[in-house]
């Protein structure tokens, strides 16, 4: 049963701020994409979390502060990350983090600031952090599906042999590697 809480209640939990909510959750999965946890996963999560507010509402304006700590983070993640995903084209690694710089740039403005930009620059910023985006995510699916396959597997071989397989180390070239 829910019942109304109020301000002044000792109980009462203010929302979170959604505008620093989602810087915050950006932030977080570019930093757990750097630590090489779930890299693709995560990653995937942080370009989808930026794509969604970068200019589709201007009542959602990055401040400045916010703005500069996603872009230290992107940063981060153009030094670190070719590191983690050796099998992914570099190039194309950074052109889709690039591309999120600007996302983020962009979601920080004003409306008049954006109107001033030429359209295609933040139409091709979009297409290519969405390449990037979606690459992370067909890669992180397939991982997926392989440890699903792996653990079908291995729950046969323990129900023949009573013996459990212990799931292997990841590769550090990855699954396509």
């Amino acid at each position: 049963m829910h019942r109304n809480v109020s301000i002044f209640d000792d109980d009462y939990v203010a929302p979170p701020d959604p505008l620093r909510h989602a810087a915050a959750t950006v932030c977080g999965k570019l930093a757990q994409a750097c630590r090489n946890e779930q890299t693709e996963f995560a990653l995937a999560e942080a370009l989808a979390s930026i794509a969604t507010r970068c200019g589709h509402t201007t009542n959602l304006k990055l401040t400045a502060g916010a703005r500069d700590e996603i872009l230290r983070q992107l940063n981060i993640a153009k030094a670190v990350l070719p590191a983690c995903l050796r099998d992914y084209p570099r190039a194309h690694l950074i052109r889709g983090l690039e591309a999120a710089e600007l996302q983020t740039i962009v979601w920080a403005e004003l409306p008049h600031q954006r109107a001033a930009r030429p359209p295609h620059t933040i139409l091709d910023a979009d297409g290519y952090a969405r390449i990037l985006q979606n690459d992370m995510s067909t890669r992180s699916l397939l991982e997926a599906i392989s440890d699903r396959a792996y653990d079908r597997r291995s729950d046969e071989i323990e129900a023949m042999v009573g013996i459990r397989t212990r799931r292997p180390i990841r590769d550090p070239d990855g699954i396509f590697g």
